[in-house]
């Protein structure tokens, strides 16, 4: 029995004007109901539009929602439990990025952790770090208050902070800034 596919190769998604877009559709084609595997996959090969989960061999999956919708996925279990975790969109992370991830995520496996719950303790330390951190603002605002004793006009402090109001506050006022305590 026959199936349609739809072929999109990795280089024209990184090739596409927007990464952030969905990847488009190059062309349309005919394959067989299990005619299209991973290794065709990265080839550019027929990709199937069935929605589902296509194995990419070593705990790697490529999980389609649509045609416009494919993610890339790790599959494992710790202490008997299946789990997943994903490793970004088809559009974003080519496969052999997809397949160093999983490299490196079995070697965390492997010293008995857990990687999801790596991959959340990280982020929620990169959030700590980011809440502690001072804005551009703040920072720009302790720098003048430390410079004001050295200036010789008057004027300085009140021309850098109407400057900084005006033209850097409103584009990067609110970015977060690591500064020593």
């Amino acid at each position: 029995m026959q199936r349609r596919f739809f072929v999109l190769t990795p280089e024209l998604v990184l090739g596409s004007p927007c990464l952030r877009c969905s990847p488009q559709i190059v062309g349309w084609t005919w394959g067989w109901e299990k005619g299209a595997d991973m290794a065709q996959l990265v080839r550019g090969q027929p990709i199937p539009i069935k929605p589902g989960r296509y194995s990419a061999g070593s705990n790697l999956w490529l999980q389609v929602r649509g045609p416009h919708n494919m993610s890339w996925l790790m599959r494992y279990s710790f202490n008997g439990q299946p789990r997943e975790l994903g490793l970004g969109t088809f559009a974003m992370v080519s496969w052999e990025e997809a397949e160093s991830e999983v490299k490196r995520w079995r070697e965390v496996l492997r010293q008995g952790r857990d990687p999801k719950a790596d991959r959340d303790d990280a982020r929620r330390a990169t959030e700590k770090l980011r809440a502690r951190s001072r804005t551009f603002a703040e920072v720009a605002q302790m720098y003048i208050d430390e410079n004001i004793p050295g200036w010789r006009n008057k004027k300085s402090p009140a021309q850098w902070k109407s400057g900084l109001k005006k033209y850097a506050f409103p584009l990067i006022g609110r970015v977060p800034i690591s500064v020593p305590v």
